[in-house]
């Protein structure tokens, strides 16, 4: 399993109603991608203004790979001009292993 967190942050006031509707609906469109898997969670940051955190669970990295090879670019632009000079976005990658027990 992989999880493909995008960690999204803003500390000026904006629409954050039109933003979640934006952000569940493209929730939705990365979940029909295939191999992304429909049990996406977000997290809200505490103590950081407005901090979210969302996590995609995918078959495998090579899924992820796919995502970003054939989507990635076109599901990014989709974000509402009112919200690309307000928001950061940082991505990371998580493997999910079990570990070895001696």
């Amino acid at each position: 399993m992989t999880i493909y967190e995008v960690n999204i942050q803003c500390k000026k006031p904006f629409d954050q109603d039109e933003f979640n509707q934006w952000l569940s609906k493209h929730i939705e469109e990365m979940e029909a991608i295939d191999g992304f898997l429909p049990s996406t969670e977000i997290f809200q940051v505490e103590d950081q203004g407005y901090s979210i955190s969302v996590r995609y669970l995918l078959k495998s990295r090579q899924a992820l790979d796919f995502y970003f090879e054939k989507h990635a670019e076109t599901m990014r632009g989709d974000l509402p001009s009112q919200f690309k000079e307000i928001l950061k976005f940082s991505r990371r990658i998580l493997t999910k292993e079990r570990p070895q027990i001696s």
